[in-house]
């Protein structure tokens, strides 16, 4: 049996120790639970690209590429490490113009039980 044509480790920036189902949530989940408590939503990507990427979530393909975003952008402050075995439901592409950066979309509790381990930033 052939590998998967992706990583089967991706490694995902998160909040929490452990991470908890919000970890794996879309961009357009959050932007439907802000506008559902009434909060000033994200804005909606106007490119097709980021639009596609906005309804999964971002992972890397190694911890130093997760850590140097997380510190750039002040993500959070652990890192999971997914093992995405085939089959199980969660859709993988490599998406923008990082060859690091693949966005996976699947059910987010299908997602956090891939967490295979947390480490800090």
């Amino acid at each position: 049996m052939s590998p998967p044509p992706w990583p089967q480790r991706l490694y995902r920036i998160v909040r929490t120790d452990p991470p908890s189902r919000d970890d794996f949530l879309s961009n357009w989940v959050v932007r439907e639970r802000d506008i559902a408590a009434g909060r000033r939503p994200r804005s909606v990507p106007a490119d097709g690209e980021a639009l596609h990427m906005w309804s999964g979530i971002s992972t890397y393909d190694s911890v130093a590429a997760a850590r140097e975003q997380a510190r750039r952008y002040r993500l959070g402050g652990f890192i999971a490490t997914l093992e995405i075995p085939p089959g199980i439901g969660i859709r993988v592409e490599q998406t923008s113009r990082r060859a690091d950066h693949y966005t996976l979309w699947g059910e987010p509790g299908t997602l956090l039980a891939t967490v295979a381990e947390i480490q800090p930033v």
